[in-house]
């Protein structure tokens, strides 16, 4: 048996697992299938060294079968620069080309002709083949050539690429195939064709486990031919809508989805590697990781807009390259910018519809405080008329006292006695009427004296009811004129609002209970806050329409509390409800069948225009209500 054919069985052992790794990574790899082409091609040629040693084949037989080998090892080492050329994704140029069209020459010399194999020839470890003419140009044109142009590919790509784990697996590819070449240059050139001689062994099929040794520890440790995308996950890419990008190491797109080439407008060409910072999206960079971060993309159509996620995807601590995503997000956009020009112009109207909202409050404000003003002029001559219809009452008793019966009997008495005058002393002494007109004589002082003190005393009323209108028309006139912010005394303002107010007060049987402590004076419009407390009054009489007519109590006070002046109106009427208490000053809020809503609001807001405020509490319905209107006590009018 000769023993030599374990060298070529044990390098076809080691293509075979290299091939099995390759093939279970992706079959349709385009870069698996160029290593598998190069690995079945070892293989035959392993097989074939091994027939020609262990068969003992006659010599006519083995130069048959050493003739065929040649079609196996002729091409390898262009079969590997084809790898090279997948692997790198380089498009295949004129040195491809020359390599191919060498190999295939050489091939069909070597089958069928003696110019590269001869014949078998004995040797001690079994036949050998005889080398021919064109032998040695063959292995440098077809095996030496083309390693040495891969070499100087591996460099300058090595060169390029800034990945380390690339530079590693690319520079153990090199040297497997220097120290291959150094090794097959001193087996097959060296000793047997320069120095003839035939004391070693011929392995040159086993040669390539040198290679073959690099390529297994590139893949153990560094998972080469590990970057390949399968078909399933393609697949899966295909159908999802949004654009999946994946590139290798050195940025070059490896695969797009359809999405991401109908978003982009580019495709993945078979000439030209495309690297990811050509991509025309804007600011884009490739070297860096991004999460659902917006980029454009400009196109003739108009513009697009992706929200982009780009991360690196490694296995075993090794890095394989970059995922991107990309989710079209341009009619989302357009939506937003629609509603975007929409809101702006919503706004618009809306402002213009708040421009005539503010007129028309402020309208409606002014009309409240003429409606106001009207009512207090009207209220001042309803209660000037009361007064003067009370004077008319007095001044016809008076009248009547005097224009009555009494006066009728002293106008007889006085014609009795003018009739009589000159017989008087026997008209007294002797007629009966005399004596009766004397009697009446001396009783009319008496009597004239009670007229007197009772229209002295109707007189004393008619000048109180006089002083009264006196002062109605007097704290009515003192606010006609008020327009602007002044020193004012809220003492003065609850007793000029009782007193204007007093004809309803008196009407509705409220009785008034001030407590008016001395405060500092306020800057206050005196108008408005007379109109303020008129509005209070009224309301407070409103709500206690509830309450017997000897029980309504109505309350004034004036105090200082916690470094803020207070003036307090309070009833005892229907009180306010907890869920409304918020609200009673917002404006068109009321609880009246005919109420607007806009009488505390506007109260509020000139409380506010006095630098002041105002609030309620109540403890709920049927307790009351309290009103405080307050301002800081360091702005007060000192």
């Amino acid at each position: 048996m000769n023993y030599f054919v374990f060298f070529p069985l044990i390098s076809l052992q080691i293509n075979i697992v290299l091939m099995t790794y390759a093939l279970s990574r992706n079959r349709k790899s385009d870069t698996v299938r160029a290593y598998l082409l190069f690995g079945g091609t070892l293989a035959l040629w392993q097989i074939v060294d091994s027939i020609s040693r262990a068969a003992q084949l006659p010599p006519a037989e083995a130069t048959w079968l050493f003739r065929v080998s040649t079609a196996f090892w002729l091409p390898a080492a262009f079969l590997f620069l084809h790898f090279v050329y997948k692997l790198l994704r380089k498009h295949r140029d004129a040195p491809y080309y020359l390599f191919l069209s060498l190999c295939t020459v050489f091939i069909i010399i070597g089958l069928s002709t003696e110019l590269i194999v001869a014949e078998a020839e004995p040797a001690y470890w079994g036949l050998v083949p005889q080398m021919g003419a064109l032998y040695l140009p063959a292995v440098v044109l077809c095996a030496f050539l083309p390693s040495g142009y891969f070499v100087g590919i591996i460099l300058h790509h090595v060169r390029r690429t800034d990945d380390a784990i690339t530079r590693t697996q690319l520079r153990l590819l090199m040297w497997g195939v220097v120290l291959t070449m150094a090794f097959s240059f001193v087996v097959s050139i060296l000793f047997r064709y320069l120095l003839k001689t035939h004391t070693l062994p011929f392995t040159s099929s086993t040669t390539v486990t040198i290679q073959s040794a690099f390529i297994f520890l590139a893949i153990a440790k560094y998972k080469f031919l590990a970057l390949d995308i399968s078909d399933s996950v393609k697949e899966l890419f295909a159908k999802i809508h949004d654009g999946v990008v994946i590139a290798d190491r050195h940025r070059s797109i490896a695969y797009m989805n359809q999405a991401a080439i109908e978003f982009l407008g580019v495709e993945i060409s078979p000439v030209r590697a495309i690297h990811l910072d050509e991509l025309n999206l804007h600011p884009y960079s490739s070297g860096e990781e991004y999460r659902d971060v917006e980029f454009t993309i400009e196109r003739t159509g108009g513009r697009q807009v992706a929200l982009i996620t780009q991360t690196p995807f490694n296995q075993g601590g090794v890095v394989w390259g970059t995922l991107l995503i990309l989710k079209n997000i341009t009619a989302r956009k357009n939506v937003e910018e629609e509603v975007v020009k929409l809101n702006a112009q919503l706004e618009n109207k809306v402002v213009e519809k708040m421009a005539k909202l503010r007129t028309i409050e402020k309208t409606l404000i002014e009309t409240e405080h003429k409606g106001e003003l009207a009512e207090l002029t009207t209220g001042t001559l309803h209660n000037v008329m009361n007064i003067l219809n009370s004077v008319k009452v007095t001044t016809d008793l008076t009248r009547r006292k005097f224009s009555g019966d009494t006066i009728h009997r002293l106008n007889k008495a006085n014609k009795m006695l003018r009739n009589n005058i000159d017989r008087l002393e026997d008209f007294v002494v002797n007629d009966p009427k005399g004596k009766v007109l004397m009697n009446f004589y001396l009783d009319l002082h008496e009597l004239l004296v009670g007229y007197l003190e009772s229209a002295d005393t109707d007189l004393g009323q008619v000048q109180k009811m006089i002083s009264s209108i006196e002062n109605i028309v007097a704290a009515q006139q003192g606010y006609g004129g008020s327009e602007s912010i002044g020193v004012v005394d809220l003492r003065r303002i609850v007793e000029d609002a009782i007193t204007l107010q007093s004809g309803s007060i008196s009407a509705y049987r409220l009785e008034v209970i001030t407590e008016l402590n001395r405060v500092p004076p306020v800057y206050a419009h005196k108008t408005k806050l007379l109109h303020i407390m008129i509005n209070l009054i009224k309301n407070a009489r409103e709500a206690m329409m509830v309450v017997a007519e000897d029980g309504r109590r109505l309350r004034f006070g004036t105090q200082v509390v916690d470094e803020r002046i207070q003036l307090t109106v309070a009833d005892n009427g229907a009180g306010i409800a907890e869920e409304y208490l918020d609200s009673v000053f917002k404006r068109g809020f009321t609880t009246k069948d005919d109420g607007h809503g806009y009488g505390l609001h506007s109260c509020k807001l000139y409380m506010t225009e006095m630098g002041g405020d105002m609030r309620v509490e109540s403890e709920g319905e049927g307790l009351g209500a309290t009103f405080v209107l307050e301002w800081p006590l360091d702005g007060a009018a000192n």
